[in-house]
């Protein structure tokens, strides 16, 4: 799955390229979520996948179920190959969405360069619904240094027990008022090669977590990025400098580590977030484009 998403990408470059044991997490409900073509002699010719994910705001409460589609772009007959596996990816949509008390949404998102997948699903009824961008920030630039807020303490926190695991994600709920991340997912996460390097920066007040976000890189990444993600603040810390100093104590972290950069997410609709990461020194390196199916 990983070499054909690999030359897809070649292709099309319209998306970053999936590790293949992403393809064991949770979601994928020990294969049930994944369909492949095969020919008659095992050649292997394409695969769907569905993952249900996070209720959307963007969406109107639906639940987004994340497909990625991806057919050998050198076979003959690739485009007929390609529908029967997106209309298996709809059938098994529909099966999910009756297990769920929401409407739901198969979605897809890909680099706004990449307009031959784009135009591919939007002549198939997919409609756009969400930007968002991929900033970087150059590491060998000086990272400012931000004080820490009264009553709380910051440490690196790799959440080795089960209890701490489930306290931290109580936390990321509660603030993110979303079940994106459930515990399966976290551990799941846990037992990847990024988690061996990687840490959250976790900011505690009075023993409760104030504020969070997980720092990592691939060990043999090539291009030396590292990533930021699954950031929160508690509403009574925020306005007090707390998002820039976990921010900052991230950024450090990575390059202590040897990288050259650090990448982060963040949907065009939230402007103030944006603002935040450019005053600290990241910059629009790729636009993202969310299209979606409604079952």
């Amino acid at each position: 799955m990983e070499d054909l998403q690999a030359r897809c990408i070649r292709a099309c470059p319209d998306t970053s390229l999936l590790p293949g044991g992403f393809y064991f997490a949770p979601g994928f409900d020990n294969g049930a979520n994944i369909f492949i073509a095969a020919g008659l002699n095992g050649e292997y010719y394409g695969h769907v996948v569905v993952y249900p994910y996070q209720i959307s705001r963007a969406l109107d409460g639906a639940r987004v179920l994340w497909m990625d589609l991806r057919v050998d772009p050198h076979l003959p007959g690739g485009p007929l190959i390609k529908d029967a596996l997106l209309l298996k990816a709809i059938d098994r949509a529909g099966e999910i969405q009756q297990k769920l008390s929401e409407p739901a949404v198969l979605s897809v998102t890909y680099f706004a360069r990449g307009a031959a997948s784009i135009e591919y699903l939007q002549a198939r009824g997919f409609r756009h619904y969400e930007t968002a961008y991929i900033l970087r920030r150059d590491l060998s630039n000086p990272i400012p240094e931000f004080p820490i807020p009264a009553g709380v303490t910051l440490l690196p926190w790799k959440m080795e027990t089960v209890r701490e695991q489930e306290e931290y994600i109580r936390a990321y709920e509660s603030v993110l008022n979303n079940d994106a991340w459930d515990l399966k997912g976290l551990q799941h996460f846990m037992s990847s090669d990024f988690w061996s390097v990687g840490t959250t920066f976790t900011a505690f007040a009075g023993g409760q977590i104030a504020g969070s976000l997980i720092a990592y890189y691939g060990p043999d990444d090539p291009e030396k990025i590292g990533t930021t993600e699954h950031f929160f603040v508690l509403p009574q810390w925020r306005q007090q400098g707390l998002a820039s100093l976990l921010i900052a104590e991230a950024l450090r972290f990575l390059k202590s580590r040897g990288l050259a950069e650090a990448e982060l997410q963040v949907t065009a609709e939230n402007p103030r977030a944006i603002t935040t990461y450019q005053k600290l020194g990241y910059e629009v390196y790729q636009e993202e484009v969310s299209l979606g199916f409604a079952i």
